[in-house]
């Protein structure tokens, strides 16, 4: 019996909600409709999440790439006007040194191959006596357009010069490709234009 009696205490549902919309439309009620409208309320948030998770496998997939991209080799060609026996191992050690790295190979020419990409370059020349060979070097970027057709810009400020005596010619090519390799992942560079 308690439980009959109880429930006719209160109200029904549809009567709460008949309540709660006559409240909010009443000429004295500052109250907007929308407020009370738990449907867009629950939409909002569900579009919020779906937005969230969009973000987020976006940035996955943008990591991703980067990742990929990073462990590509970039294509080096090591252009020279040297003839010496000084200056021949600081080269060799220098391309011994490119080879084995793994964020760059060894390009044979500025066409890379036919792939017609962008390509670093270093430019060497040198002087040398008996016991002693002046290794200059400047870096720079070349791309090719067709087997004829290249584009080559060079870096002034990269310049330097390094002596190497014939004792210390292999220490010489590993310091010439330490410094290019800083030179690459500097992020004071100037920006370099091929045009």
């Amino acid at each position: 019996m308690r439980s009959s009696g109880f429930k006719t205490l209160l109200p029904r549902r549809s009567q709460v909600f008949d309540t709660i919309d006559d409240i909010s439309s009443g000429p004295d009620c500052a109250c907007s409709s929308s407020v009370w409208d738990q449907d867009a309320v629950r939409e909002t948030n569900l579009s919020m999440l779906a937005l969230l998770r969009f973000a987020l496998i976006l940035l996955f997939l943008l990591t991703c790439v980067a990742a990929i991209a990073a462990d590509i080799p970039e294509p080096v060609f090591v252009k020279t006007a040297c003839d010496g026996k000084i200056s021949s191992v600081v080269l060799s050690s220098l391309r011994n040194e490119i080879s084995t790295s793994q964020k760059y190979r060894l390009a044979h020419n500025l066409t890379d191959g036919d792939r017609m990409g962008v390509v670093l370059t270093i430019n060497i020349n040198c002087a040398e006596r008996p016991t002693i060979a002046a290794v200059a070097s400047a870096y720079g970027l070349a791309k090719c357009f067709g087997e004829r057709n290249c584009h080559l810009s060079i870096d002034g400020a990269s310049l330097r010069s390094d002596l190497c005596d014939s004792d210390s010619a292999t220490e010489c090519g590993r310091a010439l490709f330490k410094a290019f390799d800083e030179y690459v992942t500097s992020p004071i560079k100037p920006p370099l234009r091929l045009q």
